[in-house]
């Protein structure tokens, strides 16, 4: 959809990225219509959506790849951030590196007084602060490694606004309680008044505009779209999901567990690769760790 827009109609970045996730977002609305006022199956309203589609962009592409993209799409994946210095190291990372680490720290402060005013156990000033320097600490050593190289690419902040936005809704907001509740106990949230049907369909359209955006970081990292980009990343997402906490029974997962889950899978790809694994080893050294992962989840319910 985005390189379409752009190749063929000359439509500007802008336009093109808010017509690419309203696209993402009809299609999640299709998925979740069938699934909540339908009752069909997800993996099978998903998985029937997955085949369709595929079919679609065949017909549409003729299997031709569509490219090049505009400069500024492009530099959704392939630029930086600016540096503010003239030195070596980038400067703007390690500036945002700081802020993020005292954010953080004021987070930390403010749930302490929360236990304080609550009359919970807290612990002494000494390790606390100590805590908070250890934390300060790991979070800075990977920006100032990637200060070192080229500093900060512009996907990395927007992995950072999208989680720093679905953690507050998933943790702050009437919806996000609703939705851990669904998974939880969809009978018990039936009984307590939740509109499941809705809060499901609302969970597919968020669904389609985040697979939306995706697209829109692969196509422009890539310079290029083609019918069979993304292809096979399904395995890749479940896996990154579960190692990163997410229950397959539901009702368990955190967006900043789904995020390490993704780095590991990442760092096992690329260590992989580095290391001349063929292929067939991959795919099957991911396979393992994905029903190592389930087994594993599956067997701490059961000991709950």
């Amino acid at each position: 959809m985005a390189a379409i827009l752009q190749v063929n109609f000359g439509l500007g970045t802008f336009i093109t990225i808010i017509l690419t996730l309203v696209v993402g977002a009809v299609i999640g609305l299709w998925h979740g219509y069938w699934v909540a006022y339908q009752e069909v199956p997800a993996f099978i309203v998903t998985l029937s959506g997955m085949m369709a589609f595929k079919g679609g962009l065949l017909y549409i592409t003729k299997g031709a790849t569509i490219a090049p993209m505009n400069d500024s799409f492009k530099a959704i994946s392939q630029k930086y951030l600016p540096n503010i210095s003239g030195f070596d190291i980038h400067i703007t990372t390690i500036i945002v590196g700081v802020i993020i680490g005292i954010l953080f720290i004021i987070k930390n402060i403010k749930n302490r007084k929360d236990r304080m005013e609550y009359g919970f156990q807290i612990k002494s000033i000494n390790i606390f602060v100590l805590k908070q320097i250890i934390t300060f600490s790991l979070i800075m050593l990977p920006f100032i490694a990637v200060a070192l190289y080229n500093g900060l690419p512009y996907v990395i902040i927007l992995v950072f606004v999208v989680g720093f936005i679905y953690t507050v809704i998933t943790t702050k907001t009437k919806f996000g309680r609703h939705v851990y509740a669904i998974g939880g106990n969809k009978e018990a949230a039936i009984l307590s008044g939740i509109e499941t049907k809705l809060v499901n369909l609302k969970i597919f359209i968020s669904m389609g505009i985040l697979s939306a955006l995706g697209g829109i970081v692969y196509t422009a990292r890539l310079n290029a779209a083609t019918a069979g980009a993304g292809s096979g990343m399904e395995l890749e997402v479940i896996a990154a999901a579960i190692i990163g906490g997410t229950s397959t029974l539901g009702g368990e997962g955190t967006i900043f567990g789904a995020i390490i889950g993704a780095l590991v899978m990442a760092t096992l790809n690329n260590g992989m690769s580095l290391m001349g694994a063929q292929p067939d080893i991959q795919y099957i050294t991911k396979g393992l760790i994905l029903l190592l992962a389930v087994w594993i989840d599956i067997s701490s319910r059961k000991n709950i």
